[in-house]
């Protein structure tokens, strides 16, 4: 069979049974370089995730670490061990283990089921279900160390401020279970149904 007649065959193949073209799965190794730029991860499942810029993900299953330094976006995302240095957004997703954090996190309609560790940074909680969150004290002095907690937000344990100071921004509708320890100042805000 000459090659034009077996390509004949292939696009008639083709066109009458859809080939259906499967990824291996996507994964890297502590030795191994970081993914960088804009990376997006759709409705898969993954071991491992490292990305030096902005991450999107969207249905996303990682069964081992999701580390990014940069921006993390991340919608109906379940998480096992995140890892982040910049900023981040994560809606209607779930962290398995505790997350690290040193920058700015948004969370809205999310599980942190093993609590929340932060450096520095703004991380602001709506209609989210947390174990313990801590500030510990980071590498940079001067830098900002706050939590707010709206919409019915259940922090399940203590909050933490270690080595510094830190503010609370929380509505009547959030609530923190454990104590709060280390030098704080509480401020009571207003809810806002739906929003932050």
């Amino acid at each position: 069979m000459n090659s034009a007649v077996a390509f004949r065959a292939l696009a008639i193949l083709t066109f009458l049974a859809p080939i259906s073209i499967r990824a291996e799965p996507l994964e890297y190794h502590e030795s191994q370089m970081a993914l960088k730029g804009v990376v997006t991860f759709g409705n898969d499942k993954v071991e491992k995730i490292h990305v030096n810029g902005s991450a999107f993900l969207d249905g996303t299953h990682v069964s081992k670490v999701v580390k990014v330094e940069g921006n993390l976006e991340a919608f109906e995302a379940d998480i096992h061990t995140l890892k982040m240095h910049g900023t981040g957004h994560l809606k209607k997703s779930s962290v398995q283990l505790r997350a690290r954090v040193n920058g700015d996190l948004k969370a809205e309609d999310t599980v942190f089921k093993d609590g929340i560790t932060a450096t520095s940074g703004h991380l602001v909680l709506s209609h989210v279900i947390s174990g313990p969150v801590e500030f510990k004290h980071g590498t940079e002095e001067g830098k900002e160390r706050k939590l707010t907690l709206t919409n019915g937000t259940m922090i399940n344990g203590p909050v933490v401020f270690d080595n510094g100071p830190g503010e609370i921004f929380k509505d009547s509708t959030s609530k923190i279970t454990g104590e709060i320890v280390g030098k704080y100042t509480m401020h009571e805000i207003k809810s806002v149904a739906g929003s932050q």
